[in-house]
């Protein structure tokens, strides 16, 4: 009788409830009468009943949290982490404040702070007044940046988060080009060897190729993918000082002697440490006057910054153009000090019958020699040593009735 009495209580309650009307609510349904109320009025309206479920989440147990949805006062008490209703659901007219979170060094800077149109007047007037190149050299450029963000769906030559235009020019473009103003860099007119090792996807070769038609640039990166669409890039901006090459560095002297000590200036941005990389080139600068152009962001060891002839951030160079990074410049004792003689691994490539980097085969009279024989093999009789044949006292009779 009690059990019925209640139920009848509740729906009793409930009826009321929905038509506004409440008068009373047994505690035992307080809040599951709440509830009832608040996912019919969620079914009314355009609330998903899902978000509903979780915007009445409270922390802890027994408290209660109020939310206002669609004029409806709803407070319930679930065991859950309360969870930040959204804009969406909360009432015309009101602004929610957002939560202050701790200020880092960096905080605040974007990738939209590294942006520029290439086709605008701003990036015109760097190109052509602050660099000094010719309006031919500017189409060139922009047509670079179209060229690498086409190329870029089908091979990932830069990050292909908010790869556009304008983050191709304002974030690999000019600070490729801020080594124009970086003092005794390619600045005479004599043709001279360039080698921009780490490549990736042209940069800083192929804008500094653009730059100075004169010099020959050689772009080294171990990825052949990458590698066939920038020579395919520099074709059609028809660029005829730019060659590439696919393998690694470290080899390039051992199988290519032609690259020894050839290269007057070697280029490299954020590849490796800078220890390694220094192995890496140390046999392809010229002794007399090589040098190296690292493009780093971040910090390098004592060891390493005592070496560095200067140190220019790229903002300098370029006045308009926001760039976190810094050019380090190095001449060839500098590389040999801290680099030391590059470090060489030992390959299985098969090169003239042999194995290069393995141990020379030995010759055949080496390997019999200390080789133990086998059990029952053939081997040259000795025909001094009489022979053996078991007859030397064998005695024949021709029957037993000889005998």
């Amino acid at each position: 009788i009690t059990m019925v009495l209640l139920l009848l209580a509740y729906f009793t309650s409930l009826f009321f409830s929905a038509t506004n009307g409440l008068l009373f609510t047994p505690p035992p349904f307080q809040e599951l009468t709440s509830s009832t109320i608040a996912y019919i009025t969620a079914a009314s309206s355009a609330v998903p009943l899902r978000r509903l479920r979780k915007d009445l989440a409270c922390e802890g147990g027994t408290s209660t949290t109020r939310r206002t949805y669609n004029g409806l006062t709803e407070c319930n008490a679930f065991p859950r982490k309360p969870i930040r209703p959204t804009s969406s659901y909360s009432q015309p007219g009101e602004e929610e404040e957002e939560e202050e979170r701790p200020r880092f060094e960096n905080d605040g800077i974007t990738t939209a702070d590294f942006t520029l149109d290439p086709t605008s007047e701003k990036s015109k007037e760097i190109i052509i007044d602050t660099l000094r190149l010719s309006s031919q050299q500017y189409d060139q450029i922009a047509k670079l940046s179209q060229l690498i963000v086409q190329w870029n769906d089908s091979v990932n030559l830069v990050s292909r988060k908010d790869c556009s235009p304008d983050v191709v020019f304002g974030r690999h473009i000019l600070p490729s080009l801020a080594l124009l103003n970086l003092p005794d860099f390619l600045n005479n007119g004599e043709q001279k060897q360039v080698i921009d090792v780490g490549t990736g996807g042209g940069f800083p070769g192929l804008p500094l190729a653009i730059a100075y038609p004169q010099h020959q640039f050689m772009l080294v990166d171990s990825t052949g993918k990458k590698l066939q669409v920038v020579q395919a890039i520099a074709e059609e901006l028809g660029l005829s000082n730019v060659q590439t090459h696919h393998g690694r560095v470290e080899e390039m002297i051992d199988y290519h002697i032609q690259h020894k000590r050839r290269y007057h200036f070697c280029l490299g941005r954020s590849v490796a440490p800078l220890p390694k990389f220094c192995s890496w080139i140390h046999g392809l600068l010229r002794k007399e006057d090589g040098k190296l152009v690292y493009i780093i962001g971040g910090e390098i060891e004592d060891s390493v910054s005592s070496q560095v002839l200067s140190e220019t951030p790229l903002q300098e160079l370029i006045p308009s153009m926001r760039s976190e990074k810094r050019a380090l410049l190095f001449n060839e004792s500098s590389i040999a000090r801290f680099g030391g003689e590059p470090s060489r691994k030992k390959t299985t490539t098969k090169k003239m019958g042999t194995l290069v980097g393995s141990k020379p085969k030995p010759r055949p009279e080496e390997s019999i020699k200390f080789k133990k024989p086998a059990k029952g093999e053939w081997k040259k009789k000795d025909r001094s040593i009489p022979r053996q044949s078991g007859y030397e006292s064998f005695k024949r009779f021709d029957s037993i009735d000889g005998q």
